[in-house]
């Protein structure tokens, strides 16, 4: 594969030391928040940097995204809380 946007096979990953809290967080904000496009992604959490939906924000690439780099998110700082 290529590696583009329409390849059948996603490479994306996203790597960090073990620890149960950050496992935790996951699953706690996968209970509690959705995805929506028309509300901003992850826990309404918005798509910034990007102007709106991306490539992989209905994912898992996005979830992460939102869970690990919205510091100001609500729903992120919730998660990780929890």
């Amino acid at each position: 594969t290529s590696g583009g946007v329409e390849e059948p096979m996603n490479v994306g990953f996203f790597a960090l030391r073990p620890d149960p809290r950050y496992l935790e967080a996951a699953v706690w904000f996968a209970q509690h928040y959705n995805y929506s496009n028309d509300k901003g992604g992850w826990g309404d959490s918005g798509f910034l940097p990007a102007g709106s939906d991306f490539v992989g924000s209905q994912c898992g690439q996005g979830f992460v995204h939102t869970l690990f780099h919205k510091r100001q998110s609500p729903a992120a700082r919730a998660a990780m809380a929890a």
